[in-house]
């Protein structure tokens, strides 16, 4: 252990590559004394004239560039779900330009200074959907979650302006931000529910999380009551 608790390193991933071809092999830890390891192999299992490569450097698998013209794309976070290879992608940006996808459920700036951008590429690494999401306020995106059907996002607004399809528990309370929770369409990114939540003062929520079919988030406030 350490002083920041105990610390695990992972056997590194061997490869050997030759004129002959290339394969992997199993490497394991060995301790030479009290903290201090070494790392082996079995030589027997690399072909003769063949190089090892200890943790070789990660192949680029797919990337994407993204944006229109004249934008400021802030604050940007992404989540994955793992058994489609879906990845959807969201924040905040300061820009009018065309940013959102052909039929998105908000295809302009709405206004302000700032609004929320939120999107997905499938697993074949094309871009599904994308759109706007924000009023004539500022809106932000902390942070989103996907659970293979839907699309989350956290944030805060300055304005009671949004459409919200979910706002009678929690209308816009006022301050300087209320924080916001939204979910969307995985499939065309259309608004499913949305709702404002905040007391008297300035409230943000920076972190979602999606659990036993319920939604956790945790953020911040200044609000004295109605929280």
């Amino acid at each position: 252990g350490t002083r920041f608790g105990k610390f695990a390193e992972r056997v590194p991933q061997c490869t050997w590559q030759g004129k002959g071809g290339s394969g992997t092999m199993e490497g394991r830890w060995v301790k030479q004394q009290d903290g201090l390891f070494a790392f082996a192999v079995d030589r027997a299992l690399i072909p003769e004239g063949s190089e090892l490569v200890i943790d070789p450097v990660p192949e680029l698998l797919w990337c994407s560039l993204y944006g229109g013209v004249h934008q400021s794309i802030l604050d940007v976070q992404m989540a994955m779900d793992l058994s489609t290879n879906d990845r959807a992608f969201g924040g905040y940006v300061q820009s009018t330009g065309a940013l959102a996808s052909a039929g998105a459920y908000q295809s302009t700036f709405g206004g302000g200074v700032l609004d929320i951008f939120i999107g997905e590429f499938n697993g074949q690494d094309n871009l599904a959907w994308c759109t706007y999401f924000g009023s004539t306020g500022d809106e932000l995106a902390h942070d989103i979650a996907m659970d293979g059907t839907s699309v989350y996002c956290v944030g805060a607004s300055t304005a009671n302006a949004l459409t919200l399809v979910t706002d009678t528990l929690h209308p816009y309370a006022g301050g300087q931000y209320d924080a916001l929770v939204a979910k969307f369409d995985g499939t065309d990114g259309s608004l499913e529910a949305a709702r404002y939540f905040g007391g008297s003062g300035s409230d943000w929520m920076r972190g979602i999380e999606l659990h036993n079919n319920s939604i956790v988030v945790i953020g911040s406030t200044t609000s004295t009551s109605g929280i």
